[in-house]
């Protein structure tokens, strides 16, 4: 655990795993003062994880559903900077306009999940910091 890391910009001059392609990938990149030869891309998470695990980089950003078993699994030896890299990023479920009742379907079991209280609890397990 590295504990001087408590803030995006904590992660200047130190080396950072992410996914190749994903938000938390260019949010590192965007970080002011942030030497892109310290963000090292890798294809999966699980990558970037056996990265961190190995010491070839000191953080891994990416996304909190995808990041939290890891950090649950490994607690004695990884956590959560305080601060997230950005406050909200939001998830859709993109369906061809051409497929109506799929969206009806969907919409119908979201409906469903939320009414039943299912989806609070989904959602406190996987999105809640």
């Amino acid at each position: 655990v590295n504990s001087t890391i408590k803030a995006p910009a904590d992660l200047v001059g130190h080396k950072v795993g992410a996914e190749k392609g994903t938000v938390g990938y260019y949010d590192v990149l965007n970080i002011t003062g942030f030497n892109a030869n310290d963000l090292h891309g890798y294809e999966t998470m699980p990558d970037s994880f056996m990265a961190l695990q190995k010491g070839d980089v000191e953080a891994v950003a990416g996304d909190y559903a995808v990041m939290q078993p890891f950090v649950q699994q490994h607690s004695t030896d990884f956590t959560f900077a305080p601060t997230p890299m950005s406050a909200t990023e939001y998830f859709g479920i993109v369906i061809s306009k051409d497929n109506p009742q799929l969206t009806a379907a969907i919409n119908a079991a979201l409906a469903k999940i939320k009414a039943s209280g299912q989806y609070q609890k989904i959602y406190d397990k996987w999105f809640s910091v």
